[in-house]
């Protein structure tokens, strides 16, 4: 499978010159099977994502010398994308986010995010409330989306 760190840099530089953002590669197994998984951060119609895989698809196969057999996942990130690093917090001021700590679950707009923690407004019952959040207590954060 495509997995060495110069097939993956090789892909993820024809990707971005296709005019895509890439968001990540994975590899992995799915019902017993190599998955090379290829998720762009774009918001993309389902014939552009074909597209898109179809280029990346003919791409594996003049680069790719390997023989063991794999499916290809080509992908969007979504709404609800993950949270993944600090800077990506602090990007997402001002939306609604998800974020599970190990105490707690919270949904709510993110207020503020400096080096060491976060700041949301969240809605507990009939009223309105403001949570601190040391980023060393997040263990999952992401966008949400709200109902």
């Amino acid at each position: 499978m495509i997995a060495s760190e110069k097939y993956l840099h090789e892909l993820t530089a024809f990707i971005e010159n296709l005019g895509y953002r890439l968001f990540e590669i994975k590899t992995g197994k799915a019902d017993g099977n190599d998955v090379l998984e290829v998720i762009l951060d774009e918001s993309l119609d389902l014939d552009s994502v074909s597209e898109v895989s179809q280029k990346i698809s003919e791409w594996l196969d003049q680069n790719d010398d390997s023989e063991d057999p794999y499916m290809l996942d080509v992908s969007c990130v979504g709404a609800e994308r993950p949270l993944r690093s600090p800077e990506e917090i602090r990007a997402a001021v001002g939306q609604y986010v998800w974020v599970k700590t190990k105490a707690a679950v919270y949904e709510g707009d993110l207020i503020e995010a400096d080096a060491e923690k976060i700041l949301l407004s969240c809605r507990d019952k009939t009223r309105n409330i403001k949570v601190t959040v040391p980023f060393q207590d997040i263990k999952k954060m992401r966008l949400a989306v709200k109902f």
